[in-house]
């Protein structure tokens, strides 16, 4: 009877952790917490100086004509940074005229330089008034911006690194409204588009 009586008490506790840790049951991932909470709760960008692969300085939340759309890539990625540069290209594409967007990479790679960004732009047909390749100009900047983004990046064990791949929407007020993948990203700007 004891052991039956703690059998329950922990599969109640269990069952408990479980729906904190799933957000009422509603996610199964950590990623998926991720989308979830920058839904209900969107997340000011601060103002961290990015450099361009021109050379230039930026800010994510100093655009104000529309959205950014974010990507947060390594250079030299053969595997989800070239899906992720593959959908911004087509999102590139697929834009009207008078979608007032622009699109970012940033490399999180420390030691990317000007040279590894313009590579990565010219790869994918960047054109550079809609689409900024850029980086972190100060390092101990990066920690904080992967962190307001709940990017976690993990070393792979081949000298890469293995991260979360999602477009991140800010709005023109500088905040991230919404995390999605790059099948939706499109289908979600156009939606955004007509609310304005």
């Amino acid at each position: 009877m004891r052991n039956a009586f703690l059998i329950i008490a922990l599969l109640c506790v269990g069952f408990l952790a479980l729906g904190k840790g799933t957000d009422g049951y509603t996610v199964l991932t950590s990623e998926g917490s991720r989308r979830t909470a920058v839904a209900k709760h969107p997340v000011v960008i601060p103002p961290i100086l990015l450099r361009d692969r021109g050379g230039s300085f930026f800010k994510i939340n100093d655009y104000r004509e529309g959205p950014t759309l974010v990507e947060f890539i390594y250079t030299g990625c053969q595997t989800t940074c070239v899906e992720l540069g593959n959908a911004f290209e087509e999102i590139s594409d697929s834009l009207s005229k008078s979608m007032k967007v622009r699109l970012v990479s940033i490399s999180i790679d420390p030691t990317d330089q000007l040279e590894d960004l313009q590579r990565y732009a010219e790869r994918f047909n960047i054109p550079s008034h809609l689409w900024k390749v850029a980086k972190v100009k100060n390092r101990k900047d990066t920690t904080s911006l992967l962190n307001t983004f709940g990017i976690i990046a993990i070393p792979d064990g081949y000298g890469g690194y293995e991260h979360n791949a999602a477009i991140h929407i800010v709005d023109r007020s500088g905040k991230l409204i919404s995390i999605v993948d790059h099948e939706v990203a499109l289908l979600a700007l156009t939606a955004m588009q007509g609310d304005q």
